[in-house]
């Protein structure tokens, strides 16, 4: 589990960089082919505003005759599909601006999906790990505390301490945290029993072992 967590550890840093080095190098890129696309799009509509405005003129020749009304009648139909036509084209940069900010934006929001994903994962991992610590004591009195029994029985620290490790393993999900869980096994040929203690926090402190006939 250590080595799987320092391993996903790494990926999500890696890919955390990778982010961070995407946001800092193409970001103010993006903006600024946004910020492009929306003055030509600003400038674009102000072209269809005057474009609408000729036409409105054409439409309402002031003080001229009424032929010169009909001639003048035929550009605004010119002039008012020019500016449908900017219109159109403001859509069009308005698009290309949008697509734009997506495109360069896709790639730095999957990297922090990714990195986020790791860090669940690594965290998921730090924790069900914490779930597995057996302690046996922390100090040099509680350890001696733990062990005298076994001691007086000759049989060696580290040999009961890896075989109650091996063996609560196996039944750790039973414990019930605030409550003493004792279990029963065979060291060196001699049944012993060990009592844990489940923590707040997911760990396990063994707190008495001792033979049994």
């Amino acid at each position: 589990d250590a080595l799987s967590t320092l391993a996903n550890s790494s990926k999500a840093a890696q890919l955390g960089s990778i982010a961070a080095y995407e946001v800092a190098t193409n970001a103010p890129g993006f903006l600024a082919n946004y910020a492009m696309a929306s003055n030509t799009a600003s400038s674009t509509m102000s072209s269809f505003a005057s474009a609408t405005n000729a036409g409105n003129y054409y439409n309402n020749p002031p003080g001229n005759s009424v032929s010169r009304g009909f001639d003048f009648n035929n550009p605004p139909g010119g002039s008012m599909d020019g500016g449908y036509q900017q219109m159109q084209m403001v859509n069009e940069v308005i698009g290309a601006g949008i697509d734009i900010v997506t495109m360069g934006a896709r790639p730095i929001v999957n990297g922090a999906i990714k990195g986020l994903s790791y860090l669940r994962n690594v965290l998921n991992l730090g924790s069900k790990g914490a779930k597995n610590i057996i302690r046996f004591g922390k100090t040099e009195n509680q350890i001696s505390h733990v062990f005298r029994h076994t001691d007086a029985l000759g049989l060696k620290r580290n040999i009961v301490q890896s075989s109650i490790q091996k063996h609560f393993k196996t039944v750790s999900s039973k414990a019930i945290e605030g409550k003493p869980f004792n279990q029963i096994i065979e060291i060196g040929g001699q049944k012993v029993q060990y009592t844990a203690f489940k923590l707040s926090d997911g760990t396990f402190n063994i707190g008495r072992i001792h033979g049994i006939k």
